[in-house]
C-alpha cells in the first residue's frame, strides 16, 4: 500500500492509498478471539464434566452444542470476510490534477482537484478519525485504520499503529495544497477531541 506523502513531500508525485486496513485489522484480532473461544468451551467442558460425572454427558452438554455452533457460523464468518476483503478493494489513486476513486467493482470516477467541494472529519473512539472526500459526484470515505495497516499486525503492535494519524494528517495537508478551496467539515466531537477549528493551520493538533 503506497500511503499519502508526508508534508514536506514532493506536491506532484502520483500515489495511491489501498484502504485494506480494516480487513487486516480483523484478521490481526481473529486468532484470539477464536482462542478464548475454545478455551471457554474447553473449560465447560472439564467443569460440566466434574459436575455431570462423566465425559459424555460433558460433551452432550457442552462440545455438542459447541460444535454445531461453529459448523453453523463459520460460513457466516468466511462470508463476512470475504464482503471486508472485497470492500478494501477501495482505493484513491493521486495524481497532479485531480484524485480517481476507485471502487470495489473496479468503476472509477475521476474528480480534478477544482471540483472536489469539501473534507468532512469525524471521530469515534478510542481514536477514530473518519475522513471523507465530497464532491458532487461522490462521496468516498476511509479511516486512519484504513490507512495505516498495511498487513496483519502482531496485537500487541496492532493498536498503536492502526490509530496513529501522522498519515491522515499528512494526506489533509497534501489535500489542503492541492485544493485549498475546500471547504472543512468538523464533527462537534472531532473539535472535542483535538481542538482542531481551524483547519489546516491548526491540524498539528490531531495527534
Amino acid at each position: 500500500m503506497s500511503a499519502a506523502p508526508p508534508r514536506e513531500a514532493a506536491e506532484d508525485k502520483p500515489f495511491s492509498v489501498y484502504l485494506f486496513g480494516r480487513y487486516f485489522a480483523i484478521l490481526s484480532v481473529l486468532p484470539y478471539f477464536l482462542l478464548v473461544i475454545v478455551l471457554f468451551f474447553v473449560a465447560s467442558f472439564f467443569l460440566a464434566m466434574i459436575l455431570a460425572g462423566g465425559a459424555l454427558e460433558s460433551f452432550k452438554l457442552v462440545l455438542m452444542p459447541f460444535m454445531l455452533g461453529g459448523a453453523l457460523t463459520a460460513p457466516f464468518l468466511a462470508i463476512f470476510l470475504i464482503m471486508i476483503r472485497w470492500h478494501g478493494k477501495r482505493r484513491l489513486d493521486v495524481d497532479a490534477n485531480g484524485v480517481t476513486m476507485v471502487m470495489p467493482n473496479g468503476s472509477s470516477v475521476y474528480v480534478p482537484w477544482e471540483f472536489l467541494a469539501a473534507v468532512e472529519l469525524r471521530f469515534t473512539k478510542p481514536k477514530m478519525v473518519h475522513c471523507t472526500l465530497i464532491s458532487p459526484r461522490i462521496r468516498f470515505s476511509f479511516s486512519n485504520l484504513e490507512f495505516n495497516l498495511e498487513q496483519r499486525q502482531p496485537i500487541n503492535q496492532l493498536f498503536p499503529k492502526a490509530f496513529d494519524l501522522d498519515k491522515t494528517r499528512g494526506f489533509l495537508y497534501y489535500l489542503h495544497r492541492k485544493a485549498p478551496h475546500l471547504s472543512w467539515r468538523l464533527t462537534e466531537a472531532f473539535r472535542e477531541r483535538f481542538k482542531v477549528h481551524y483547519p489546516p493551520y491548526d491540524l498539528e493538533k490531531m495527534r
